[in-house]
């Protein structure tokens, strides 16, 4: 891995996105377009053993520069360090800030994967400085807000101060990472998790990669979060990006991740992946229905092939209030229900 703390604190950090390294007694880290009149006040503190600084480093400011938006951090230089270690200090070490104009989910997503890799790489942790909120079953992360009413950085804190001294609501309050696995538990259930249960489109990015995508807009934090974590759990490395032709904001996996995705989706059948509705029908009986009015002729006749590749008897009907549909009647309503039961996460 490339020894970012190195060379930002010997002066001789450059990278072809336009982040800067500025020397003093804390290295700030800061990427092109990040303007400090933007400054959400909410501030996230890595906390790591002193002796790992530089490794903490390297891996945060790794992930730093993936991220497709302006970011800035500080890190200790080796100085302070050495001053901290001598007077046995547990203060913050490595600090991550937020924008207003950039989605709370963002900065959580980039946080999960900090998490992962900080444990992964085995890093030591610190003790949380006073006055900062801990992340839920996190070993590294807290956070608090940094401002003054003014709008100043406010650097010192009194010892036991409260992490939201002004009262702001607080969009990281729900945050939490993934438990440390217990060696003890038993061995995590094969029924398929959250994130094959949604709708991914293909895409092929600018730059040529193929990518697969998953719309959030709307989607519950701890949703998100959970799905997320799967996806990390799986080796993946997803972001949160803005998709235009999504209308919002969607968890992202490019190039080998995207493909490596299709061959994990493709545990659960694409028809289960649809909105079926229940509908009421004179005498009676069960029926499930989808609406295919959007579908081209070779996506209506993929569905109607893999609903008959599972046994079941789809039907095409005109419904006045959705259109062209495809029905599912009788036992194959009973059977459908039976195959989502075990396939569908909880919930």
């Amino acid at each position: 891995m490339r020894d970012y703390y190195d060379e930002m604190q010997k002066g001789g950090f450059h990278h072809e996105k336009g982040y800067a390294a500025t020397l003093g007694r804390w290295i700030q880290f800061t990427g092109k377009g990040f303007d400090y009149e933007d400054d959400a006040g909410w501030k996230f503190k890595i906390c790591v053993a002193h002796d790992d600084v530089p490794k903490a480093w390297n891996i945060i400011t790794d992930i730093l520069l993936e991220n497709s938006v302006p970011q800035s951090a500080t890190v200790v230089t080796p100085v302070l360090l050495a001053q901290m270690k001598a007077q046995g200090s547990e203060d913050k070490v490595i600090v991550v800030d937020t924008l207003s104009t950039v989605s709370p989910a963002r900065y959580m997503t980039m946080m999960l994967q900090i998490e992962k890799n900080l444990r992964g790489a085995g890093v030591k942790a610190a003790p949380i400085p006073q006055g900062e909120k801990v992340v839920g079953n996190s070993q590294y992360l807290a956070y608090g807000y940094d401002l003054f009413p003014h709008g100043i950085y406010n650097p010192e804190h009194p010892a036991k101060r409260s992490y939201n001294p002004l009262k702001h609501h607080d969009p990281y309050e729900s945050f939490r990472v993934d438990p440390l696995p217990d060696s003890s538990a038993k061995e995590p259930s094969s029924s398929p998790r959250e994130f094959l249960y949604h709708k991914w489109h293909d895409a092929n990015l600018a730059k040529g990669a193929l990518a697969a995508r998953m719309p959030i807009l709307g989607m519950p934090m701890d949703k998100v979060q959970r799905i997320m974590g799967e996806l990390l759990q799986e080796g993946l490395s997803p972001r949160v990006r803005d998709s235009k032709e999504l209308g919002g904001l969607a968890i992202v996996v490019e190039g080998r991740d995207a493909i490596r995705l299709r061959e994990i989706n493709s545990e659960v059948p694409e028809f289960l992946k649809l909105e079926w509705q229940a509908a009421n029908v004179k005498g009676g009986g069960n029926v499930i229905r989808v609406p295919v009015n959007g579908m081209t002729a070779p996506e209506i006749s993929k569905l109607v092939t893999s609903l008959y590749a599972r046994g079941f008897k789809p039907v095409s009907h005109d419904s006045e209030t959705l259109g062209k549909t495809i029905r599912l009647t009788g036992d194959d309503v009973k059977k459908f229900e039976t195959l989502r039961a075990q396939l569908r996460p909880a919930v």
